[in-house]
């Protein structure tokens, strides 16, 4: 249960409730995640916009690969709600669930590309040491053959979920419920 108040889509007026509509035309539901900062609206809708654009934009990273680094930083950060997921994400992408249990306990040990491997060690450290990057991180993703635009979004990719996560695991989000 979620330790701070939260505004359910029937309860929604103006401006949350505006929001509200136009995200379930979208994906059919009100996610607990965003649901969790229902009591101030603007920020719950510059997180969407922010989502959107880190995640489901024309970019050098493949989905695949955003759904792994989004998966390793929420393991990381300790949210199990963004880790179950964009995990879920990722096994329906690749549809190998073994590898992506793999890239869960210790993504080190998966059978991956070494781009993949590198983007994840990138995201891994901007993650815990963020103090302690720097221009021969930037070189390395550069050597890949990453552009700059792609390293931006990598970047804002792991921020977004750094954030986010921490959103998610101090206010204590509710899992989803399935009907499946």
């Amino acid at each position: 249960m979620a330790y701070i108040r939260q505004i359910e889509r029937a309860d929604a007026t103006g401006d949350l409730k505006v929001f509200y509509d136009a995200l379930f035309e979208i994906v059919g539901d009100i996610p607990n995640i965003v649901k969790l900062s229902s009591l101030k609206v603007a920020a719950a809708s510059a997180a969407q916009d922010l989502y959107q654009s880190v995640l489901y934009h024309d970019s050098g990273l493949s989905m695949e690969e955003k759904e792994m680094v989004a998966t390793v930083v929420s393991v990381i950060n300790g949210c199990v709600y963004c880790h179950d997921h964009h995990g879920g994400v990722l096994t329906r992408l690749t549809d190998d669930p073994d590898l992506v249990d793999q890239i869960i306990s210790n993504f080190r040990d998966a059978p991956i590309s070494s781009r993949a491997m590198c983007l994840l060690e990138f995201a891994e450290k901007l993650t815990r040491t963020s103090g302690s990057m720097g221009s021969a991180d930037i070189e390395a993703l550069r050597d890949l053959g990453l552009s700059d635009e792609d390293i931006l979004d990598l970047v804002q990719l792991v921020s977004y979920f750094n954030y986010t996560n921490r959103v998610a695991v101090a206010l204590g989000v509710d899992p989803e419920i399935s009907d499946t």
